[in-house]
């Protein structure tokens, strides 16, 4: 029995399928955390690893902080639907 493996690895590429620098992801997923109508969680997680990988490890403590102190909202929340403590029904 043979064991061939095959990997075939590509560079991440930006939507357009053009390569980009880290500083351009820098500053598009920057630009993304000014946009009200972004998932701001998600654009935190992507700035951590944007600096970690460039060795800018405050700054990336500094959104990891800020990820994990963020808590996640839920839809009920968001719409001011909450459940009644004692009966189960939305008021």
């Amino acid at each position: 029995m043979t064991d061939n493996w095959t990997f075939n690895f590509r560079p991440k590429q930006s939507f357009d399928g053009k390569p980009i620098t880290i500083e351009d992801a820098e500053k598009h997923f920057l630009a993304k955390l000014k946009d009200p109508n972004e998932n701001h969680k998600a654009v935190r997680l992507e700035l951590m690893r944007i600096y970690r990988s460039m060795g800018r490890v405050v700054e990336a403590m500094s959104y990891a902080e800020e990820y994990l102190a963020r808590p996640k909202t839920s839809k009920r929340r968001r719409k001011g639907i909450s459940r009644s403590p004692g009966n189960g029904t939305c008021r």
